[in-house]
């Protein structure tokens, strides 16, 4: 199985085409397509590379403690929940059987994850501890130093990656462009550097429901890309050092560190619309027809399972990987591509809205069924369900202006609508058992609430007098 999450320009010719979910599209490919767990490692490494320079100037830290540090004792659960909180890169070996996780973060930046027994307490360092260190040029001070006497360079079969020991319970590593040194520690002889060269060292991922990741989304302050909720997920998310962001969908069997699922990364790229225009008009690069206008979506002969999107004025490309050949593409053309903070968008038949809309559990207002259309069902994370009429060879996610039913929930929204509709500029529509009404700048909007109701409804056309007629005519129902 193959991963994503290295970039790659157009006119780099060492390139190999991206399949693997740790890659995005703006560097250079390793010609070495190591599996997913192997190019984490890769990363773990490189984040490592920055305590060298620390580490001369002063011993190990893993067993000192610092009177300006945060420290909690953690489940694996909650050792996620607090990375989250943290919003920077923290490693770990991953979970270990019988064990609570004291995490400790101190004022410099660095972060220490501590394997405790039941019988430790919680200050206990005399066992396997991580650091994560804040390091500029992390990479190139910890090949510098390891050029000294008394250092062993560990081979790792991960390409970039260089790690290094100085006695039996310590490892340090990093990679280029990564400006984090990793040091892997235990009490036990040889255990540390079994552990780096077995790949183990990964980022700690926060899993979380849909709620908890639009928190997290909010937090970051930058749009993260997904392809909406699925029924029965949760969402393992990865933010890395360099700005990416990755989004997975776990199932309840599904560990944190599972990379074989449906992953969504975003990846921070100047001039991405073009890099990846031009890097899809390379050999074996297909463009998939997504039907919304700007947008440009690409896969490779070579990598059927990622696909790679860009749009004008968007420094962000998107990469879209799912272990099942072609879902990828159909989740791209189904125009189910959108920020987290956007919610979820889909296409819907009229039998697959009813039950949408079922398994919601909430009221969703239509104007009623209509042949010939594809129902665009998208839901907001604060609560707001939009339906959009689609015409035939209307692409979901595509502009135009098309018939559209807005359902908003408000409480007491009957008596907030009356209000509305005797504010200067408002015409009434008289209706029974309901408030309407439109404004003289918006016609093409009329606005309904239903006696005893907590939604308003805004009901779309181009067309005002349509748009008029559906409110008039008591075509506003529930889906149904």
């Amino acid at each position: 199985m193959k991963s994503f999450g290295t970039s790659v320009k157009p006119n780099d010719d060492k390139q190999s085409a991206p399949s693997q979910p740790w890659r995005s599209l703006l560097g250079k490919v390793s010609s070495d397509r190591r599996a997913l767990l192997r190019l984490a490692a890769v990363l773990v490494i490189a984040l490592v590379a920055g305590s060298v320079v620390w580490l001369v100037l002063r011993k190990s830290d893993h067993s000192s403690k610092s009177s300006s540090a945060n420290t909690a004792v953690v489940s694996e659960q909650g050792l996620q929940k607090l990375v989250s909180a943290i919003a920077k890169t923290v490693f770990w070996v991953g979970p270990e059987q019988g064990v609570r996780y004291g995490i400790e973060q101190r004022s410099n930046g660095r972060v220490y994850v501590r394997y405790l027994t039941a019988q430790m307490k919680a200050d206990t360092v005399a066992t396997l501890t991580v650091g994560t260190y804040p390091m500029g040029n992390a990479y190139a001070t910890t090949v510098a130093w390891a050029k000294t006497k008394g250092w062993k360079r560990l081979a790792t079969g991960v390409g970039g990656v260089t790690a290094f020991a100085s006695s039996t319970q310590d490892v340090y590593f990093a990679q280029p462009s990564l400006d984090y040194q990793i040091e892997i520690y235990d009490p036990t002889p040889g255990r540390a550097a079994a552990l780096v060269q077995a790949g183990r060292v990964l980022p700690v991922k926060a899993v979380v429901s849909e709620q908890d990741l639009q928190k997290l989304v909010s937090a970051v302050r930058a749009p993260i890309f997904w392809v909406g909720p699925e029924q029965g997920a949760r969402y393992g998310v990865e933010q890395r050092s360099n700005g990416q962001v990755y989004v997975r969908y776990l199932t309840a069997q599904m560990k944190a560190d599972t990379v074989a699922t449906l992953t969504v990364g975003t990846y921070p790229m100047k001039n991405a619309y073009t890099e990846t225009v031009a890097l899809g008009k390379r050999s074996g690069w297909k463009r998939l027809a997504t039907g919304v206008g700007g947008v440009a979506a690409f896969t490779s002969s070579t990598s059927p399972l990622n696909v790679y999107l860009a749009q004008p004025g968007l420094d962000y490309q998107i990469e879209i990987y799912d272990p099942t050949p072609g879902r990828a593409a159909a989740l791209v053309q189904a125009g189910r591509v959108l920020p987290v903070a956007q919610g979820e968008r889909l296409g819907l038949t009229l039998a697959a809205l009813k039950k949408q809309v079922a398994l919601l559990g909430k009221t969703v207002y239509w104007i009623g069924p209509k042949s010939g259309v594809t129902y665009e069902y998208t839901r907001n994370p604060n609560g707001n369900v939009y339906l959009r009429y689609l015409p035939k060879g209307a692409a979901i996610g595509a502009s135009g202006a098309y018939p559209t039913v807005g359902t908003y929930p408000m409480p007491n929204a009957a008596a907030t609508t009356r209000k509305a509709a005797g504010r200067a500029g408002s015409v009434l529509v008289k209706l029974t058992g309901a408030e309407a009404f439109y404004t003289t700048s918006k016609p093409t909007s009329v606005y309904v609430a239903f006696t005893g109701s907590d939604y308003q409804i805004e009901v779309y056309d181009s067309v005002s007098a349509r748009a008029l007629a559906a409110v008039s005519s008591g075509q506003v129902r529930p889906v149904g």
